[in-house]
C-alpha cells in the first residue's frame, strides 16, 4: 500500500531479509554503488535495532539492568523475524551478549565475543566456514572493532568514526571479495554512510509496523 513495487522490493530486503521480490537490476545499482550487502540483514541491521530500541527505553522508567535484558529479548525476536542466516546469528548473538555482560559488569572484549559466536556457530553448522556470507561478516566485524577502538583512542568525532568505520568494514573485506570474485568500489564506504540513515527508519519502522497491525484501528 505504501511503495511502488521497486521500492518495496528494496524495502522487504532491508526490513526483513526477504529478496524474492528484488530483480536483477536493482541487484545491480546495489552491486555497482557497493551496497549489497545492504540487500542481506547483517551486522549493520542488527546494530540499528539495538540503538534503537536502546534509545526507544532512555526515558522509561525502569531499571537499566532490566532495559538491557528487554533489548536483548527484542533482538532476539528480530533476529527470528528476519531468519537465522550465518550474518544474523553472528551480529544478534554478539549484540545480546553484549546487552546481557553490561548487566554483570564484566569487561567486555569483541575480539574474545566474536571468536566464542564463531566457534559455537561452526559447532552447530560445520559447513558455515565455506559460507561467503559469512566470511565477509566476521572480516567486516573485526575491521569495524579495529577501528572503532582506534578512533576512540584518538578521541575521533562520531561522524569521522563512522565515515572511517564503514572504510575499515570495506577494506578488511577485500581479500574475501577478491578470492570469490566479486565486485569491488572505493566509493562504497561513502555510500554506506550516506544510505545509513535511511536504513535507520527502514528498520525501525520494520519493528512498528506488525505491532500497529496489532491495534484494531
Amino acid at each position: 500500500m505504501l511503495y511502488s513495487n521497486e521500492y518495496l522490493a528494496v524495502v522487504n530486503a532491508i526490513a526483513f531479509n526477504d529478496n524474492h521480490l528484488l530483480n536483477s537490476h536493482i541487484k545491480g545499482l546495489f552491486k555497482t554503488a557497493g551496497m549489497s550487502h545492504a540487500l542481506v540483514v547483517s551486522g549493520l541491521h542488527i546494530g540499528i535495532v539495538v540503538l534503537a530500541v536502546q534509545a526507544g527505553f532512555k526515558h522509561i522508567p525502569v531499571k537499566k539492568k532490566y532495559k538491557n535484558i528487554m533489548a536483548a529479548a527484542i533482538t532476539m525476536a528480530y533476529m527470528y523475524v528476519v531468519g537465522l542466516s550465518p550474518s544474523v546469528i553472528r551480529a544478534g548473538y554478539l549484540a545480546v551478549i553484549v546487552l546481557l555482560t553490561k548487566n554483570i559488569n564484566k569487561e567486555q572484549d569483541s575480539f574474545t565475543t566474536l571468536a566464542f559466536i564463531g566457534l559455537v556457530s561452526i559447532i552447530i553448522n560445520p559447513y558455515i566456514t565455506r559460507n561467503i556470507g559469512a566470511m565477509l561478516s566476521y572480516t567486516a566485524c573485526i575491521g569495524i572493532i579495529s577501528a572503532n577502538r582506534w578512533c576512540k583512542s584518538k578521541n575521533i568525532e562520531e561522524i569521522k568514526r563512522d565515515l572511517i568505520c564503514a572504510t575499515a568494514a570495506v577494506v578488511s573485506t577485500i581479500p574475501i571479495l577478491a578470492m570469490a570474485g566479486m565486485y569491488i568500489t572505493l566509493m562504497s564506504p561513502v555510500y554506506n554512510v550516506m544510505l545509513a540513515v535511511f536504513i535507520t527508519v527502514i528498520c525501525v519502522l520494520s519493528i512498528i509496523t506488525p505491532i500497529m497491525n496489532l491495534i484494531p484501528v
